[in-house]
């Protein structure tokens, strides 16, 4: 891991460690429970990330308090919603890289590489507004569902697009982000997460 993503998951499994409020952006202290209690997992809020759309097609993000990625790309994160909108091929491979890159700075290689397509056929399908099939608009969700696990268990976004990119010893060596490209790697990296989040090390 980087000296930054180091730092911070250390200070986060100290006994005690600050958190960062996402809406009022002030630092709490949050001690350890004694010894012989339970601890209690913070009750955290997550900003939305939500993807309004002009008539120029220009996408705008605004931060408003509802769940990130999930709901930027289909406009809800109620499983039969979402269900509905990869089954009908309803995101547009553009729209979906425009929201990767602005929050995860993703580039085009990153991208094509987690859905499993060559970056000129992703290139190609932006150019032509084509919507992703079942299969990418699957993998699209698999990865902001993590993206938005890794914000809420890291506390912040900055270090949780950092934290995908960089090799980690609780998945061989692997990044994040690489390991997304199958389900069982993503439930690795889903328990890795809430690892860090619990108190372990992931």
């Amino acid at each position: 891991m980087s000296d930054k993503v180091c730092e911070h998951v250390a200070e986060r499994l100290s006994p005690s460690h600050m958190h960062r409020s996402w809406y009022t952006g002030q630092m709490t202290a949050r001690k350890s429970s004694t010894a012989g209690q339970a601890k209690k997992r913070p009750n955290r809020k997550l900003p939305t990330a939500r993807a309004t759309t002009s008539k120029a097609g220009a996408i705008t993000w605004v931060v408003a308090p509802s769940p990130g990625l999930r709901y930027a790309l289909f406009g809800s994160i109620e499983p039969e919603t979402v269900r509905d909108r990869i089954e009908h091929r309803k995101v547009e491979s553009k729209s979906a890289f425009d929201v990767f890159q602005r929050v995860l700075e993703l580039t085009v290689e990153e991208l094509a590489r987690t859905i499993d397509a060559s970056p000129r056929t992703l290139e190609r399908r932006m150019k032509s507004g084509a919507k992703l099939d079942l299969s990418q608009g699957d993998r699209v969700y698999r990865l902001a569902r993590i993206a938005d696990l890794a914000a809420e268990m890291l506390g912040d976004v900055s270090i949780a697009r950092q934290w995908l990119r960089t090799p980690s010893r609780y998945l061989s060596g692997e990044t994040p982000l690489a390991m997304l490209s199958t389900e069982v790697g993503t439930q690795i990296v889903e328990q890795s997460l809430y690892a860090i989040g619990y108190g372990g090390l992931g």
